[in-house]
C-alpha cells in the first residue's frame, strides 16, 4: 500500500510567472483608423496541478511605443550601448515596463523586453512581427 502525499501551492497569481515559450505576440492593424493593436497571448500550459488556461491582451500603444515594439519585432538588432541612439534605447525598458507591465505580469510573463549579449528583444516569438506601413 502506497502512502498518499498531497501538496498545496499557495502563491498569489501575481508571483507566478511561466517560461517565454509559452507567450506568442502578433500585430495588427485597423483598416479605418491604422491604429495598431498589439496582442500577447499565453497558450494553456499543463502541470502538475492542474491546467493554466490559455490568455490573451490586447492592447493598442501610443505611436511612439508602437515603433519601439515594431522596431523590436522586426528582427534587427538594437545594440543597448548603441552610441548613435544611446538615450532612446536608454529609456525603452521604462517605457515598454510602464504601458504592458500590469498586462503581461497578468498573464503570467515576468519580462516583455529581455537583454541577451547587450542587445534588446522580445521575450517571446511571433508568426507575424512585423505591419506594413499604412
Amino acid at each position: 500500500m502506497t502512502d498518499v502525499c498531497y501538496a498545496r501551492l499557495s502563491l498569489p497569481p501575481s508571483l507566478l510567472f511561466f517560461d517565454a515559450v509559452f507567450f506568442t505576440y502578433e500585430f495588427t492593424r485597423a483598416e479605418h483608423t491604422g491604429k495598431m493593436t498589439f496582442y500577447l497571448r499565453r497558450s494553456s500550459i499543463p502541470t502538475r496541478f492542474g491546467f493554466a488556461v490559455a490568455g490573451e491582451l490586447s492592447h493598442i500603444p501610443a505611436s511612439r511605443l508602437a515603433d519601439q515594439l515594431q522596431e523590436l519585432a522586426s528582427g534587427r538588432e538594437i545594440f543597448v550601448l548603441d552610441d548613435r541612439r544611446a538615450k532612446e534605447f536608454a529609456s525603452w525598458p521604462s517605457i515598454i515596463r510602464k504601458a504592458l507591465q500590469v498586462d503581461y505580469h497578468i498573464l503570467g510573463l515576468r519580462n516583455l523586453l529581455v537583454t541577451r549579449d547587450n542587445h534588446y528583444y522580445l521575450a517571446c516569438d511571433s508568426s507575424r512581427p512585423v505591419l506594413p506601413n499604412p
